[in-house]
């Protein structure tokens, strides 16, 4: 923020001097600009630089870390799925659909077979 305030205070356009006038209100665009998006585009090139490292520390600082949570996450899920599914493949007792079977060549049993 005190980079994007220095290069950016004393600006030609009205809009990024305000918005980067003083420390905080630089901090607060800083804090817009991390998840990519860019609202006062009329930025100089050396922020624009800065902006860009910005982007990229942002990203590894933030989204790493989530897609790796989210990574573990997912394969604690499938691993209780399969454990799930071994002790049902386990089971020794029968379905109760299987108890409750309709007779063959009815409409009933038609409609069974659809959903079991």
């Amino acid at each position: 923020a005190e980079i994007l305030f220095t290069l950016e205070h004393r600006s030609y356009d009205y809009t990024i001097r305000e918005a980067h006038g003083s420390v905080p209100r630089a901090l607060w665009t800083s804090f817009l600009s991390l998840n990519g998006e860019y609202i006062w585009v009329d930025l100089t090139s050396p922020t624009k630089a800065v902006q860009f490292f910005v982007a990229i520390c942002s990203v590894s600082v933030f989204v790493m870390p989530i897609t790796i949570f989210c990574a573990g996450y997912n394969l604690r899920m499938i691993g209780d799925f399969e454990a799930y599914q071994h002790a049902i493949d386990d089971m020794t007792v029968g379905w109760w659909q299987l108890s409750c079977r309709p007779q063959r060549d009815t409409p009933r049993h038609a409609i069974w077979v659809l959903l079991y």
